[in-house]
């Protein structure tokens, strides 16, 4: 049976909830999937955990970098996508799941609506134990509200923070070829650096049910996030820098640089904190080398604009 749909399942030492991640896809109603694993460099059990799973069924493969690597999220799920079949893209992390219907209601979407380039959900939460529960208040898709066709990038808060869950994420393959989404990543933002970057070629489509869970627990990305605000600032001008690299439309563009310069300008404040007057100007001067130093293509192409430089002016004295 050909694939319709191929989910990419990055996995990083996983071995404690990649079972229930893949015994979640086995209970799929629409059958027709294969499900592409990359163990991203894993030193627990989580190699063999999946290795049986493919062995026992061949719509299952077990992919991995050159002698084992590590080389993060990003990158691994660019060589599942990169090694897929199918018409469509799901997404699914390690310790998420799928509810049964998923990839059935998702398909009728994307069929319903030809011109749409990526159909989201709202999603279940789930504990260290798989205890599901309705999500907080606005908690990713929730925030969007309505079940219709939208263009993501005229979302008020687009740039603010991700109002997209991965794990609900389904979109056709052939809009995702030749797009520069693989990031040498340190913290986190990948996937909302796919968001944007695919909103440049088309509408979303949000479904109102729930067809995922997304397991929050203390050793997830999203809590080292939230949990620490240097590391929350971080990851939010990574992906800012990343994103002015690569987008092309200049409304995003411009929207990125003026939110980079109210990050930037949070992460003087963190680190000047109760300091001396000059606190801003001396961290100012130490800071933005680094930057350019790191981000030579972003600096020439963005930094360097005119309308930023006056801003960091402004905000510098």
């Amino acid at each position: 049976m050909k694939p319709i749909v191929s989910i990419i399942l990055p996995c990083y030492n996983g071995e404690r909830y990649v079972a229930e991640a893949i015994e979640s896809v086995l209970a799929q109603t629409e059958a027709a999937w294969e499900l592409l694993v990359i163990d991203d460099g894993s030193r627990d059990n989580s190699r063999e955990i999946i290795s049986r799973y493919a062995e026992k069924d061949s719509r299952i493969r077990l992919l991995s970098h050159p002698n084992g690597e590590n080389r993060g999220v990003s990158r691994s799920r660019k060589l599942g996508i990169t090694c897929s079949k199918a018409e469509f893209i799901a997404h699914l992390d390690a310790d998420d799941g799928f509810l049964p219907t998923k990839l059935e209601r998702q398909i009728e979407v994307m069929r319903q609506f030809p011109d749409c380039m990526l159909c989201h959900s709202s999603v279940f939460v789930m504990d260290d134990e798989s205890t599901v529960t309705a999500p907080p208040e606005g908690f990713f898709a929730q925030a969007h509200g309505k079940q219709e066709l939208y263009q993501y990038s005229k979302q008020d808060v687009f740039l603010c923070s991700n109002q997209i869950c991965n794990a609900t994420v389904f979109y056709r393959r052939n809009v995702i070829t030749g797009l520069d989404f693989d990031i040498p990543q340190l913290f986190q933002f990948e996937d909302w650096l796919q968001w944007v970057l695919l909103s440049e070629r088309g509408q979303f489509y949000f479904l109102s049910e729930a067809l995922s869970r997304y397991r929050l627990h203390d050793e997830s990305a999203t809590a080292r996030v939230v949990s620490n605000r240097l590391v929350q600032i971080y990851s939010e001008a990574e992906f800012l820098f990343s994103l002015l690299s690569r987008a092309t439309q200049k409304e995003i563009l411009d929207i990125a640089a003026e939110r980079l310069v109210m990050v930037m300008s949070s992460l003087v404040d963190a680190y000047a904190g109760n300091g001396s007057a000059d606190g801003k100007r001396i961290i100012s001067l130490t800071l933005f080398p680094v930057i350019k130093r790191q981000y030579v293509q972003t600096i020439k192409r963005v930094l360097f604009s005119n309308r930023l430089c006056r801003r960091i002016k402004v905000f510098f004295g």
